[in-house]
């Protein structure tokens, strides 16, 4: 991808489609910038990931003809539940285009129009408990999420039609630090299976049997285990204390510990 675009993904959850940058070009149109965060507001992970979206930036042949046929984006954009994607071109394929910004401000953004879209799509969005009245974003400038969860402002849809029926684990795992000093990370199967599904981690990303992965801070940096999210789609890995956060004599109640 050329490094034009790179600044566009610095906002967690920006995703610009410019594999067939050429073709795009040649037929007049930008490529697309896809911010998963601004379809947050309305649809947890799970309800796209991994029916009709393989959670890898690569999986899966996106193209307009398959879109067309209900594929993909097609899910959704279909002229009924959302704008079709044979109108409204440049909602979508506004890379290096005035009106980009509207891509990565999070700080200029309709609340009103987020309501009703809710409202019509039928997820929850209660926007007189945003503490101040305003969305809540983290020091790095992405929406703290979770703020808006335990808030309960916000209630996503879940899955889409014709998708699996819902679960969730209650599993805890506390990975202890080999670094003196660094807190312990409990890693909470309930609050991200509230977000994603099990398949979306296991087998591929994750081994099922405990200690089964080799789960290293090296690792997470270069994209695999919790970095195949966090820093991209989820919150950034610099964001230490939101995952370093049990001291080392607290451990939660029924918790397996991985050393």
């Amino acid at each position: 991808m050329a490094d034009r675009w790179l600044a566009y993904e610095k906002l967690s959850g920006n995703i610009v489609m410019a594999s067939g940058e050429a073709a795009q070009a040649a037929a007049g149109l930008a490529p697309v910038i896809f911010p998963h965060w601004r379809h947050g507001f309305y649809y947890d992970c799970k309800a796209c990931h991994d029916g009709v979206f393989k959670m890898r930036r690569t999986a899966g042949t996106i193209t307009h003809e398959a879109i067309a046929r209900g594929e993909f984006c097609g899910r959704c954009h279909n002229g009924e539940l959302s704008f079709a994607s044979d109108k409204d071109c440049a909602k979508c394929h506004v890379a290096g285009l005035p009106g980009s910004e509207r891509m990565t401000d999070t700080t200029n953004i309709g609340l009103d129009e987020i309501k009703e879209t809710a409202k019509r799509l039928g997820s929850g969005w209660y926007q007189s408990r945003l503490e101040k009245g305003v969305l809540p974003l983290d020091r790095f400038g992405d929406i703290d999420w979770e703020a808006l969860r335990e808030d309960e402002v916000w209630k996503p849809i879940k899955k889409l039609d014709g998708e699996g029926a819902d679960e969730t684990r209650q599993t805890v795992i506390v990975f202890k630090p080999t670094v003196p000093g660094v807190k312990q990370v409990a890693f909470d199967h309930a609050h991200h299976t509230a977000q994603i599904r099990c398949e979306s981690c296991h087998q591929e990303i994750f081994e099922k049997a405990a200690g089964g992965s080799p789960v290293s801070m090296d690792a997470i940096a270069s994209g695999r285990f919790c970095g195949t999210c966090h820093g991209k789609t989820a919150f950034k890995l610099a964001g230490c204390s939101r995952c370093h956060s049990i001291e080392p004599d607290r451990i939660p109640a029924g918790a397996l510990v991985r050393e």
